[in-house]
């Protein structure tokens, strides 16, 4: 478990049966915050489907939430009818962005690019943060948070503007000539999104293409 985050755990028959766990987030609206329970790793074992854990223990979430003086809870769903029937619904969809490279615009970079070590990522928090104004439904990170989301092994950073006001994170996996992928994009102003474009240009003049999510 990540600092912050608690599981809960179901029994039948003093056996354990499944679990979930809950992260605290602090989600941005505009200016404002709203304190949400992040839902995951919702279980059950698979010799105990079937007999209502999962829908107990979805029930027991939502009290204990309120409780806890959460206001919002977010989860990503295996699929959205069997959410919505607790009271969740669909606040926005993860889209797949892929353009190939010689369709890729190329903006003049102007501002400094530096490339960021995992123990710089603090670095980012001011550019993410004016992000998360713009587009509602961010976690505004603590440091720990930041360490969780690199992962264990940490990928390549790239950092526009100093200080940061862009930035972008990606594995450089495959071979040259294949598709590329990101790992985060986030800026805080459109020029720093411009500059950001045209490193990602240089970046993939040997791939095919560049994907990413929003």
């Amino acid at each position: 478990l990540s600092q912050g985050e608690t599981a809960y755990l179901a029994f039948r028959d003093g056996t354990l049966a499944g679990g979930y766990s809950v992260e605290k987030l602090n989600l941005s609206r505009g200016e404002g915050l709203l304190p949400c329970g992040g839902i995951a790793g919702v279980a059950v074992l698979p010799e105990h489907r079937q007999g209502g854990i999962a829908t107990d223990l979805m029930r027991y979430s939502l009290e204990q939430m309120r409780e806890q003086g959460f206001v919002i809870a977010a989860l990503y769903a295996f699929r959205d009818s069997y959410y919505r029937k607790f009271g969740y619904e669909v606040a926005g969809r993860r889209w797949e962005i892929k353009c190939p490279q010689a369709r890729f615009p190329d903006y003049k970079v102007e501002m400094p690019v530096r490339k960021l070590e995992a123990s710089e990522v603090m670095a980012l928090d001011p550019a993410y943060r004016a992000f998360c104004k713009t587009s509602s439904g961010g976690h505004l990170r603590s440091e720990e948070d930041w360490k969780h989301r690199l992962g264990k092994k940490p990928p390549m950073i790239y950092a526009v503007g100093e200080p940061v006001q862009a930035y972008f994170w990606t594995g450089m996996d495959g071979w040259f000539w294949e598709d590329l992928r990101l790992g985060e994009v986030a800026w805080a102003n459109l020029d720093a999104y411009k500059n950001l474009l045209g490193v990602l240009h240089g970046l993939i003049s040997n791939r095919t293409s560049l994907t990413w999510y929003e």
